[in-house]
């Protein structure tokens, strides 16, 4: 058996999409589901682990086959835009500038209030500092 090692970089991650069956709670069945969506989908990554021997099982049966490839070949259930990383990145570092200008006018205004009050306010002998 080969190994080889393998990294997925996000960068190339723009669409995340799943596929949604009743049957999917029974390890078994989602295990054999897999396999038969790696044949339909081929995906670049996956999984490594060795599946069960029911699953394998599943994998061979021409009816289950032809019922889980019906559900790859079609729509997917859901999916997940994703925008790409150094876009999301752009979009964080505008927001933490826009933050930062935020931030220095409210220190702005609080240091102009505190240069306009002398604190004698606080004092428990303020009140009678004004007398």
């Amino acid at each position: 058996m080969v190994t080889h090692a393998v990294s997925l970089n996000p960068d190339y991650v723009t669409k995340v999409e799943w596929w949604e069956y009743p049957d999917f709670a029974d390890s078994s069945i989602l295990a054999a589901a897999e396999l038969v969506a790696f044949d339909v989908l081929d995906p670049v990554l996956r999984s490594r682990g060795a599946p069960q021997e029911q699953a394998k099982r599943l994998y061979h049966d021409e009816s289950f086959k032809s019922k889980m490839r019906v559900l790859f070949e079609g729509e997917p259930s859901g999916y997940l835009l994703l925008p790409p990383l150094q876009e999301r990145l752009s979009a964080l570092e505008a927001r933490i500038v826009e933050l930062e200008q935020r931030l220095t006018e409210l220190e702005k205004k609080l240091g102009e209030n505190r240069s306009a009050y002398d604190g004698s306010e606080l004092s428990p002998w303020g009140f009678f500092n004004r007398l």
